[in-house]
């Protein structure tokens, strides 16, 4: 039997979807968020206007950056 079809029994959710969420909190892959603020900040020229704009505040825009800095190399 395919791996892709073997179900977990709590909920029924396929047991490959579980691994795939799990391996991406793992890898921390960017989120369209992480994306959102740094093309915010980029436009506005500062985290603090895009976070006022944006209704959050510094450190979360800051942190989000760091965290895609960090998977990207940087």
């Amino acid at each position: 039997m395919n791996k892709i079809h073997i179900l977990n029994r709590i909920g029924s959710v396929p047991y490959f979807f579980i691994r795939l969420v799990g391996k991406a909190q793992e890898k921390r892959l960017m989120t369209m968020q992480q994306l959102q603020y740094l093309i915010c900040t980029a436009q506005l020229g500062s985290i603090s206007q895009a976070a006022e704009s944006m209704f959050v505040s510094q450190s979360s825009i800051s942190k989000s950056i760091r965290l895609l800095e960090k998977e990207l190399g940087f």
